[in-house]
């Protein structure tokens, strides 16, 4: 008996031989795929230009490092657009049959790295406070070649306590009128 995991869905072959060319016999074949609970996630997405569509406030499931024709699916991303300012959390929860995923949130170019997390068999994930309204990038990748399973991922958007209803004003030329004895909420940095 023999099993191999982490193979993505596709067409395998199994061969069958003697040790030596002399040997005859009688064998079963059989086989068994026991397959990921989670769907796979939408296919390409390895670069952050495929990025799948993961509405605010959301959650989705896919599969990461699974092996198919000569090819290891290594990397997801995600594009989150954002519609308030707030921080955003990040829950990943790893059902896989590794150990060590990492997760990362990068800015709208999807080079800039804003935050990053390893996460092990079980719930993990990351937050990044002080982001403005926008689209950002989360990428999901094995800490090695090896690392393979399933996952749930899941984004949050907490906003702030105070609107921010002042517009522009970084300098006193844009200043907003502030009448005497009344207030004006905000929001710094």
């Amino acid at each position: 008996m023999f099993q191999k995991d982490g193979l993505a869905a596709g067409t395998y072959y199994i061969k069958t031989n003697g040790q030596s060319g002399s040997e005859f016999g009688v064998y079963t074949l059989s086989n068994t795929l026991v397959t990921p609970v989670q769907p796979n996630d939408p296919e390409p997405n390895n670069i952050f230009s495929q990025a799948v569509v993961l509405a605010e406030n959301d959650s989705t499931k896919g599969h990461i490092g699974y092996y198919y024709n000569g090819k290891t699916d290594t990397t997801d991303w995600y594009k989150v657009t954002t519609t308030s300012d707030g921080i955003f959390q990040i829950q990943f929860n790893n059902t896989g049959y590794s150990d060590i995923k990492v997760i990362s949130l990068y800015d709208n170019d999807g080079i800039t790295l804003l935050s990053s997390a390893g996460v092990g068999n079980g719930i993990g994930g990351l937050q990044k406070d002080g982001l403005v309204a926008g689209t950002y990038f989360i990428k999901i990748k094995g800490q090695s070649g090896s690392e393979f399973g399933a996952y749930t991922l899941s984004d949050t958007i907490i906003k702030p306590l105070k609107t921010n209803s002042i517009k522009t004003n970084c300098n006193f030329s844009q200043s907003e009128l502030l009448p005497t004895n009344e207030s004006q909420t905000g929001q710094k940095g």
